[in-house]
């Protein structure tokens, strides 16, 4: 008898650990797809914004254009992966200055401009364009804690001047 009541406690074991297993594989297969549609998510809106701004541009009008029109002299671009550069080109051969980008890249130039860090970030421009469109919410918040100035998405831009 103790040993087919020993029997079925390693039995019990044995499944209950197996059902363990099963679950925690499923929970980290679930967490594996959450985070591919995160960034599904990211590069839809990427591609939306870029698919809008060919628009923009198709038909004669430029960021630059829009961002002076707001009254908007010198700038922060906040991002320097694709669309903060795209942002530099479009708008750098208009009449507004660039004066520093922000990039989690780290301290470094590009092109003509210094790129700082979040604890490089100075009060001195007119607005900060954030072209992280999908982390937009987060990096305003941290933002607003370190400067006065107007901090607008690179999407609100484009979607303001494409309507």
């Amino acid at each position: 008898m103790k040993k087919i009541s020993t029997i079925l406690k390693v039995a019990i074991g044995g499944v209950a650990g197996f059902i363990i297993g099963v679950i925690r594989q499923h929970k980290e297969e679930r967490q594996q797809i959450f985070q591919l549609q995160n960034k599904i998510n990211k590069f839809q809106s990427y591609y939306n914004v870029l698919i809008d701004w060919m628009i923009l541009k198709q038909s004669g009008k430029s960021l630059g254009e829009k961002i002076l029109q707001k009254g908007y002299m010198t700038i922060a671009i906040y991002g320097m992966g694709e669309l903060g550069k795209c942002l530099y080109a479009d708008i750098n051969p208009n009449s507004i200055e660039i004066k520093y980008a922000i990039d989690s890249g780290g301290s470094h130039d590009y092109e003509t401009i210094p790129v700082v860090g979040i604890d490089g970030v100075m009060d001195n421009v007119d607005v900060i364009i954030v072209t992280a469109i999908y982390d937009f919410d987060d990096i305003k918040e941290k933002l607003e804690n370190i400067v006065s100035c107007p901090i607008v998405s690179l999407a609100e831009l484009i979607w303001d001047e494409s309507k």
